[in-house]
């Protein structure tokens, strides 16, 4: 590791297993080496250390992905190589030699050939590498990797990770998973289901903690969130629990939510509802010449099912905000212990990639928003008052005197925010239901 002039720590999910997180920085550290992270291994060092390039691979950052392939030395640590980092095998990292540590013997070798095998566990292994790095910089060894990190901190600069904002006002849903992160914190577990959703939690979040971030990984086991998320609160109940699910994922396990309510496991859930099983989609436009099959989920055309409705049935607590103020806080708790006021979010047309969430976030000295009971048009504000299903993204904070709702029971409007829609716009449209 002193003598290569680009080499790259390949870090997996083996070192949260492990508990080998505060050895991986230590070493990360002495030998001031690029780090990457696999999507089972987020949290296992800081997302915003300086060290760290970020996820490699498919969906991986293009540091990453540029120091992997063009690295001289690859210490892999609890990771296995699997096709959506290395892609086609025979083209992945030509120049590297690769030093593989796993406590699983058959994974040594099993994809990429192992110039240094090493079966163990990722915390004693790396313990063992701190004590040969210091032993080779007490001989006089020390390493230089000033121009490999320069081409690196190029591409960082130059290729950060983005995402387009809509053409039209609404809000893409990389602005809203990185807004979620950044309101829950570092503290926060979030745990996502599989698709497009997990990818942009995976990619927008910043974990900055090991135990911080769950999910399947290549078992692709859509459904996951919900459960696992449940999972999560009960074991660490004074710990915000978030699931990022998408609109596929969470019809196949949201029965759960009845256990939620029942059992009082008050776990948050944000639902990116693109209309669409929206990573096969992706697949068919980019392999399959846009031969679309079978993705079409109903969720936004038909509002089938209509989750603000599935929401109701078991007494979700909802809290309500602008999506744009920098004060908002999400929330979507399963639990009936903590009554609030409600809203939801703009939605967009079919095809699109938004979110489906709830906010809460009232203006200061606002008691929030007052919504007319559904139930009976006219009586006043409700104990448990609906939501709209569809709103526009509003541009400022709203009051509890602008925001009002007055559904009928065919149809229900959007609500008016302060300042939106804007003049000239023309009244606002009903929703079918």
């Amino acid at each position: 590791m002193t003598s290569a002039r680009r080499p790259v720590l390949y870090v997996g999910g083996g070192v949260l297993k492990a508990g080998a997180t505060e050895g991986l920085r230590k070493l990360a550290e002495l030998t001031g080496v690029p780090v990457v992270t696999t999507l089972m291994a987020l949290g296992a060092f800081p997302d915003s250390h300086p060290q760290h390039l970020g996820m490699p691979g498919m969906h991986g950052t293009v540091a990453a992905v540029y120091g992997l392939q063009k690295a001289d030395l690859i210490v892999a640590l609890g990771a296995r190589f699997d096709d959506r980092v290395t892609g086609q095998l025979d083209s992945f990292a030509p120049d590297a030699a690769v030093v593989h540590a796993d406590i699983d013997p058959a994974e040594i070798g099993k994809n990429r050939h192992a110039d240094v095998p090493i079966v163990g566990d990722a915390r004693y292994v790396i313990d063992e590498l701190i004590a040969a790095v210091t032993a080779e910089r007490a001989a006089g060894q020390p390493a230089d990797h000033t121009d490999w990190w320069a081409q690196l901190d190029d591409l960082r600069e130059r290729y950060p990770l983005g995402y387009e904002e809509s053409a039209d006002g609404t809000l893409s849903p990389q602005y809203v998973i990185k807004r979620l992160g950044e309101i829950a914190g570092p503290d926060a577990i979030y745990v996502a289901g599989v698709g497009q959703h997990q990818m942009w939690a995976s990619q927008f979040i910043s974990y900055e903690k090991p135990h911080t971030w769950l999910n399947s990984g290549g078992l692709g086991t859509m459904g996951y969130a919900v459960p696992a998320a449940m999972g999560a609160k009960v074991g660490k109940p004074d710990t915000v629990v978030w699931a990022v699910d998408g609109d596929g994922c969470f019809q196949m396990t949201n029965q759960e939510l009845a256990t939620c309510a029942l059992e009082g496991i008050p776990v948050k859930i944000a639902v990116i509802n693109n209309g669409n099983l929206g990573m096969v989609r992706q697949w068919q436009t980019l392999f399959y010449n846009e031969r679309y099959s079978n993705t079409e989920l109903g969720t936004h055309k038909h509002r089938i099912p209509d989750f603000v409705k599935l929401a109701e049935a078991p007494a979700w607590d909802r809290r309500w905000a602008s999506p744009r103020t920098a004060s908002a806080r999400w929330t979507r708790s399963a639990t009936r212990r903590r009554p609030a006021s409600r809203s939801s979010p703009p939605a967009t047309p079919a095809g699109r990639e938004v979110y489906w969430a709830v906010y809460d976030a009232p203006a200061s000295g606002s008691s929030g928003p007052t919504w007319t009971s559904r139930r009976s048009p006219g009586s006043g504000p409700a104990t448990w008052p609906p939501p709209v299903a569809v709103g526009d993204a509003p541009t400022g904070t709203p009051t509890s005197s602008a925001c009002r709702c007055a559904p009928s029971p065919a149809t229900r409007t959007r609500p008016r925010w302060p300042g939106w829609p804007p003049s000239g716009s023309g009244p606002a449209r009903p929703v079918s239901r």
